[in-house]
């Protein structure tokens, strides 16, 4: 019973000193991997795998930065971005590589600690942007179809990449 009470009162406090709004508290729990499904098929990048970066950025002047590239203008200064901004600090990468292949790969990625922004730039063969930009963490299914890709989120809305 006792530590039902300290749970109470520490809800209370935390709330408190939150001002009671529900938005800060979860932005200062600790983050849980996002499980997210990745479609592809014969026709995936014109028949060619696909690269992929999810890019958690946790700077808003880099998010602001990021939210002007392409995907290419990413591939291509990657290297660049990577020397001049510090991993685990400034930003978080998960690479991933996919073949054209009927299949449905799961992956999850984590961030580890408050968002300004997580953007999806996929390399494909044809001309296009092939980002995506979001700041919400929620399962999500991203499809990789022959020119570019689409994201769906778990509440079923369907959106183009840009």
């Amino acid at each position: 019973m006792k530590i039902y009470y300290i749970i109470i009162v520490t809800t209370g406090i935390s709330l408190l000193l939150l001002g009671c709004n529900p938005q800060k508290l979860t932005s200062i729990l600790p983050a849980r991997a996002t499980p997210i499904s990745v479609l592809t098929t014969n026709e995936t990048n014109q028949n060619s795998a696909v690269a992929i970066d999810f890019i958690a950025v946790y700077n808003e002047a880099i998010a602001r930065g990021l939210q002007k590239l392409t995907a290419a203008e990413w591939f291509n200064g990657k290297a660049q971005f990577i020397r001049d901004y510090t991993s685990g600090e400034d930003y978080d990468i998960w690479h991933y590589e996919f073949a054209a292949l009927a299949q449905r790969h799961n992956i999850k990625i984590k961030p580890d600690r408050k968002l300004s922004a997580i953007y999806i730039f996929a390399d494909y063969l044809s001309p296009g942007k092939h980002r995506y930009r979001f700041t919400k963490i929620e399962e999500m299914m991203i499809i990789l179809a022959a020119k570019d890709f689409r994201v769906t989120h778990r509440k079923g809305t369907e959106i183009p990449c840009e």
